[in-house]
Formats: C-alpha cells, sequence, structure tokens
C-alpha cells in the first residue's frame, strides 16, 4: 500500500510539471488498489484482534490499523493533486519559476519522507521512523514560507490568480500527505500510546 501511494504522488507530481496525462492516468487505478488492499488488511487485522496474542503484537494491530488509514488517505490526496494537474493542463495557467521550484522542493521532500517511511515499516525500526519527523517539520516551514512567497508573487504580479489558488491547493495537499506520512511514522516508533 504504502509502495503504490509513494508511486501516485510521483505520477502526479509527473502529470502537473510535465502535462503527462499517462501519470495521471494510472492513479485511479492506483487509488482502487490501495482501496482494495485498505480493506483486505483491515479485515485481516480485525481477524487476529481475536487470536490470543502477546502484549507487543496487541499493541501493533492498532498502530496498524490507523497506518492503513493514512496510506489511503494519501491516496485521496493524490487524487486532489492529480486533479489540479488536470485543471493546470485543461485552463493552460502559467506557473512562475520559482512557484514550479517550489513545488519540486517540497515534492522532494515528501518522496524522501516516503522512503523513510517504506524503511520504517519493513524493519519495524524506530530509528527509522524517527528520521520522517525533522522532515515533517521542514515541509511545515516551507508550507507558511510558500504562501507568503506566493502572496509576494501576486502583489508583483508575477503570478495569476487562477494559478495561484491551484499552487496554494498542491502545497495544501503535500503538507497533507506529509502530516499522513508522520502519522505512520508515530505508530512505527512508538510515539503514539494505543489502549487495548
Amino acid at each position: 500500500m504504502a509502495r503504490l501511494s509513494k508511486g501516485m504522488i510521483s505520477n502526479a507530481m509527473d502529470g502537473f510539471v510535465n502535462s503527462n496525462r499517462r501519470a495521471l492516468a494510472l492513479i485511479p487505478r492506483k487509488e482502487g488498489a490501495v482501496d482494495s488492499l485498505q480493506e483486505a488488511i483491515t479485515n485481516y487485522l480485525m481477524e487476529l484482534a481475536q487470536l490470543e496474542l502477546s502484549p507487543e503484537q496487541s499493541r501493533k494491530i492498532p498502530a496498524l490499523l490507523h497506518s492503513v488509514n493514512d496510506i489511503e488517505r494519501i491516496g485521496d490526496h493524490c487524487e486532489n493533486l492529480a486533479e489540479l494537474a488536470e485543471r493546470k493542463m485543461e485552463q493552460n495557467l502559467f506557473f512562475s519559476a520559482d512557484a514550479v521550484m517550489e513545488l519540486k522542493d517540497m515534492y522532494n521532500d515528501i518522496m524522501t519522507m516516503s522512503d523513510k517511511i517504506l524503511k520504517a515499516l519493513e524493519t519495524n525500526k524506530k530509528e527509522d521512523a524517527e528520521e520522517a519527523f525533522a522532515i515533517e517539520d521542514k515541509v511545515n516551514r516551507m508550507t507558511n514560507m510558500f504562501r507568503q512567497n506566493h502572496i509576494q508573487r501576486l502583489n508583483e504580479g508575477k503570478c495569476k490568480v487562477l494559478s495561484g489558488i491551484v499552487f496554494l491547493d498542491m502545497v495544501s495537499n503535500f503538507e497533507k500527505i506529509g502530516d499522513h506520512l508522520t502519522n505512520i511514522a508515530e505508530a512505527v516508533s512508538g510515539r503514539l500510546q494505543w489502549q487495548a
């Protein structure tokens, strides 16, 4: 699921930056697969919860359930990103080089976070999950800075209003993906304590 959602982020950005409709067309199919996996994994975890498990195993089930839901939500945000990419193409919206660079910077950090989360899910090591937290702080700072930069570009006439709306929505969706990745990191690292 996490690998599929990471691929969807990549497809959405490719669609946006390169006007790649083929990349965007992959997103609904991948989202369908993510939704199917969510249902299957959730059912499996609920069946496991009925068995006699060790205390450690019992503690992991709620964290895994929450992680599965967070991964599914990432897929939803990728669908939003794809819609924004489509709007950019359909309305032939212009984006300044600075705006595109900011989106690429944010995308790169989100992809790095995704890599850290994939590793953490595979190794189940706290240290691997912890590496994602510093990146999430950076993404939050970028969100605020990029919004301010956007307002500056609008004031200077370097950006059109419709392009600006798409830009802000892109930034917002990337930030929310970062939040969901952080939730998964918290689940793997044990930062969140779940009640049985």
